[in-house]
């Protein structure tokens, strides 16, 4: 695969709770040079990132719904989406309500994320399934469900639990098999190319890696 075409698919993210502005305009500045698909930020640096990327359509500015637990309440997402939305959010990402999925409330779960994307329109939506902490069988309902709800991506994770799988991608393909427009995206613990390449194979499209990383796997390359 050619370097750029596996940075197109990359979002950049800023999403900890102790990343700076400075940063949230460092990974604007890289996504930008390097035109990767996406800068995350959390809620609260979402103008910031806006400001930075405006002028532009090929670099998304992206924030986070529910993050990182997914336990808010239904209305809460939505609010929060709306509220991202205002202010110029392009791409959203929403972490499921595990608890909900432990209790086999598949139907709630996909209501919310219906509720939350109609809230954002046309703009793309990932639900994250923190699949480090979930049975297979889990990961496939719980990619199942998302599909339901009308996510445009399923997520492996936050990044602030355990480190992505090509076997989580396997599990999350085998859940979306009766959606095969729903697509997967990788985050946490994506530390190496060969990886990257490993999960493409298996049907994963995107991955959310850090500045760090970025440095580690990319500008060494260069």
């Amino acid at each position: 695969m050619k370097d750029q075409d596996l940075i197109r698919m990359l979002d950049i993210s800023c999403v900890r709770q102790i990343h700076t502005v400075e940063e949230v305009r460092l990974a604007c500045r890289l996504a930008l040079e390097h035109e990767m698909a996406a800068v995350f930020v959390m809620p609260s640096h979402l103008p910031e990132a806006v400001k930075l990327l405006e002028g532009q359509k090929l670099v998304k500015p992206a924030s986070v719904i529910g993050f990182p637990s997914g336990g808010e309440s239904t209305a809460g997402k939505i609010y929060q989406a709306e509220e991202l939305l205002r202010t110029g959010c392009r791409e959203f990402d929403m972490v499921m309500n595990l608890s909900w999925l432990r209790d086999k409330r598949y139907g709630e779960i996909s209501r919310e994320i219906r509720l939350v994307k109609q809230a954002i329109g046309p703009w793309q939506l990932k639900v994250i399934i923190e699949a480090s902490l979930l049975s297979r069988e889990e990961i496939t309902a719980a990619s199942s469900t998302a599909a339901e709800g009308g996510a445009d991506f399923v997520k492996t994770g936050t990044g602030w639990a355990g480190p992505s799988t090509c076997e989580m991608i396997s599990g999350i393909r085998e859940g979306l098999k009766a959606w095969p427009e729903v697509r997967i995206k990788a985050a946490g613990g994506i530390r190496s190319r060969a990886l990257m390449e490993q999960m493409y194979d298996l049907g994963c499209t995107r991955f959310g890696i850090g500045i760090q990383t970025w440095k580690s796997i990319f500008e060494k390359e260069t």
